[in-house]
Order: structure tokens, then C-alpha cells, then sequence
């Protein structure tokens, strides 16, 4: 789905923030095999910790400088030698709170909260140099802005992995309430503490004005979605928030972008099976006190389950 992203922005933007690389990182299996109780394993964690440094090693910085260079050359106009606008990377929080924690098994004895905080630091100095590279190489200089604050921003806020213990605090998304494909990433005050961080940032340099100045509701849809017919596909609004902290009180969902809404929801999420291959987007209507707005993202749908884009 970056291609799909990418194709997305033209010199008409000139704001870009994403966090990026954490796939590519093994963030899900070191979640998985180290971390999410009904799948912890020794073995298995020492191996996914393995790759996660393999790849913090390698090929990831080649592909963020791609990544990148392709964002730039999008949003460079015709004729002109750089973009007027800015990319904002924003850094990764630590999922899991600073405690003693081992797993072991007749061979292994390791702390993965250690180990993982440590690859963590280190993708973090990855990308401040991917950032430096950017920029030394783009005319004019500060294209791209490297926002590091947030695991000082998360800090105390991270799950606890020890057994019986719950950090009711936690910003990150528990396994206890979630499943696993949703564990472990930032839950609405997460989200709201991250974007109130970088709302202060105003435009990062911008010309135009501030980048936040939200006057309302702002959905979130992720950025793309696949699946198989007959199957059910879950979609997550989490990331939508209220400018002003007011609740919001519906999701509306719109699974053929029609126009027409097929259902309401008062949680951010909602299931849909698709009974033929569809190939375009879904819509959420999402609505608080401060009005309402419409978020969507693209959806694959086929026989086979996976995002045909890619073939």
C-alpha cells in the first residue's frame, strides 16, 4: 500500500507526517513471540529479534532513502529543483514499559523488553540518518524534519508484559483488550497525546500556516485494506479524534463508496463481508460536537485474500 500512498500526494501537498519501517523491522513477530501472552516463545522471540536487527542493519535504509526520494520527486513541481514542502517522520514509541521481564526454555534465557528498547534506539538513530541523507542531498536543506520526541512523549505509558500485571495508564493498546493485529499500537489517547505533541510543531516550517488548525472532526481509516471473498474484513477508525477532546458519538460506514451509509457504529471499528471481488473504497463518516467529515481508504478484495497490487 506505499505505492498506493505515494501515487497519492502531488506538489499540491505540502505536508507529509508518517511513521514508517516498523513492519519492514519484524515489529509484528517480536510483538507476537515476545510480548502477546498466548503466543510467547523463547525460541521463537530470539528468532524474530534476529531479523528485527538484521534488517535495522540492512536493507531498511536503503528502502526509507527510496521511500523517500519518491515522496520528494512527487511533491517537486515541473520545472522548479525542490518541493515547497515538508516530510515529518515521527519516531516510534517503545511498546513495552522498562521492567524485569525474561523468557526461557531449556537453551534460551533472554529480556526481551531490554533487547527490543535497544533495537528500538537503534532504528531511531537509523532514521535521523536517513534524515540527514535527505536532506544533504534535496536543494535547500531542511525537507525533512525528524520528530523524536515520542518516546519521551510515551514514556510511563507502555504496556506491561509481566504476567498479572496491567499498566492502567498504557497508551499502547493491551493484548488483554485486543487481538493480535490490533495489539500493541497507539489507543486513542495515544493517538491524541502523539497529535497534540506534534500540533504544538505548528507547520514545521511551512509556509501557509499552521498545519493544525482544526476547526473539526478529524477521521482515520489507515491506508489500505485486503481481503478474501466470504471473509470477513475488519476496518478500524482509531485514529480519528476530536480537535477540542469532544467524544465522538458515530462511524458511520459506507462499504461501496456510494454515497449511502451501510451501518452506524459508536466504536471505531466495523466487520463487512464482501460476497464478490471489489477493488476501490470504503468510507467512514465519522461525527462529534465539532461537526462531521469523511475518511476513506482503499480496499482489495479477491479469491485469492491478498492486495493484488502487488503481482
Amino acid at each position: 500500500f506505499v505505492k498506493l500512498q505515494i501515487d497519492a500526494i502531488d506538489p499540491t501537498v505540502d505536508l507529509v507526517l508518517l511513521t514508517i519501517g516498523g513492519n519492514d523491522a519484524n515489529f509484528a513477530e517480536v510483538a507476537m513471540f515476545c510480548f502477546f501472552p498466548s503466543m510467547r516463545d523463547a525460541n521463537q522471540c530470539a528468532r524474530a529479534l534476529g531479523k528485527a536487527e538484521k534488517a535495522i542493519d540492512g536493507y531498511i535504509h536503503s528502502e526509507l532513502l527510496d521511500t523517500f526520494r519518491k515522496i520528494r520527486d512527487r511533491m517537486t513541481r515541473d520545472g522548479e529543483e525542490e518541493p515547497r514542502g515538508k516530510i515529518v517522520l515521527v519516531d516510534y514509541p517503545f511498546i513495552v514499559l522498562d521492567v524485569d521481564f525474561t523468557l526461557t526454555d531449556e537453551v534460551i534465557n533472554l529480556s526481551p523488553v531490554e533487547l527490543t528498547r535497544k533495537m528500538g534506539n537503534q532504528y531511531k538513530e537509523l532514521q535521523q540518518k536517513v534524515v540527514d541523507q535527505i536532506n544533504k542531498e534535496t536543494t535547500g536543506g531542511e525537507f525533512m524534519v525528524f520528530f523524536k520526541m515520542t518516546k519521551e512523549i510515551f514514556d510511563g505509558h507502555e504496556v506491561d508484559p509481566r504476567e498479572g500485571h496491567v499498566n492502567p495508564d498504557a497508551w499502547i493498546r493491551t493484548n488483554g483488550t485486543t487481538s493480535i493485529t490490533e495489539a500493541y499500537h497507539p489507543n486513542n489517547l495515544g493517538h491524541k497525546a502523539l497529535g497534540n505533541a506534534l500540533a504544538q510543531e505548528g507547520s514545521f516550517g511551512v509556509a501557509g500556516g499552521p498545519a493544525f488548525n482544526c476547526t473539526t472532526v478529524q477521521p482515520f481509516l489507515g491506508s489500505g485494506y485486503s481481503g478474501k471473498v466470504g471473509k470477513p474484513i475488519s476496518f478500524k477508525a482509531f485514529g480519528s479524534y476530536d480537535p477540542y477532546g469532544y467524544d465522538i458519538t458515530s462511524y458511520e460506514w459506507d462499504f461501496s463508496n456510494e454515497g449511502s451509509f451501510d451501518t452506524v457504529t459508536q466504536e471505531p471499528f466495523a466487520v463487512h463481508t464482501f460476497n464478490e471481488p471489489y477493488k476501490g473504497y470504503v468510507a467512514v463518516r465519522v461525527t462529534s460536537k465539532s461537526g462531521s467529515a469523511v475518511a476513506k481508504a482503499f480496499v482489495d478484495v479477491n479469491e485469492k485474500g491478498y492486495n493484488s497490487q502487488r503481482e
